[in-house]
C-alpha cells in the first residue's frame, strides 16, 4: 500500500490515510493492517485489532507528546501479506493548533442603516483549532442577547 499520511492528529489519536496497492498478488484486497512504533526506539506492533476494510484508520490510545511511526500491510483473498508500506516517519501526538480567522463580507465593515422593525443578520466566518469562543462587541462593549438582538453561532 501506500505511504500513510496523517489527517488529523490530536493529542492521543492520529487519523491515517493511504492508497491501494498497484498490485494485489493475485487475489482481491481484504483488508489492511496498521501497526505503530514508538519513537526513537520502540519495536513495530499492531495498531488496528480488527480487519482494516477502508484506506483509512484512526488510532487511538495514544500518549500526548509521545511520537510514533506508521505503516500499512496489505492482505488479500489468500491470506497472502503484502511487504509493509513505507512509513509515515516520526508524527507527535498533539492538538493542532491554529489561530482563529474570522472572514466576513467586506460590506459590514461600512456604516449600515437598520430601520426600527427590520432584521439585521451579520454573518461571519470564524475558524480556528479548537474552535473558538466567539464574542461580538460593538465598539468596545460587548452585544449581550436581550428581547432585540439575537445571538446564533452554527457549526
Amino acid at each position: 500500500p501506500g505511504c500513510p499520511v496523517p489527517i488529523i492528529v490530536t493529542r492521543n489519536a492520529i487519523t491515517l490515510q493511504w492508497t491501494k496497492p498497484e498490485y494485489d498478488g493475485g487475489s482481491m484486497i481484504t483488508g489492511y493492517i496498521v501497526e505503530k512504533r514508538d519513537l526513537p526506539d520502540g519495536r513495530w506492533m499492531k495498531a488496528s485489532f480488527t480487519n482494516v476494510i477502508e484506506t483509512e484508520f484512526t488510532v487511538t490510545g495514544l500518549t500526548e507528546d509521545q511520537r510514533y511511526d506508521f505503516r500499512v500491510i496489505a492482505r488479500n483473498a489468500a491470506g497472502t501479506v503484502s511487504k509493509p508500506s513505507d512509513s509515515t516517519g516520526p508524527i507527535t501526538a498533539k492538538d493542532e493548533v491554529e489561530p482563529p480567522r474570522i472572514s466576513m463580507d467586506p460590506k459590514y465593515k461600512d456604516t449600515i442603516v437598520v430601520n426600527a422593525g427590520d432584521t439585521f443578520k451579520l454573518e461571519a466566518d470564524v475558524h480556528g483549532k479548537p474552535i473558538p469562543a466567539i464574542q461580538w462587541f460593538r465598539g468596545d462593549k460587548a452585544v449581550e442577547e436581550s428581547a432585540r438582538c439575537e445571538i446564533k453561532n452554527t457549526d
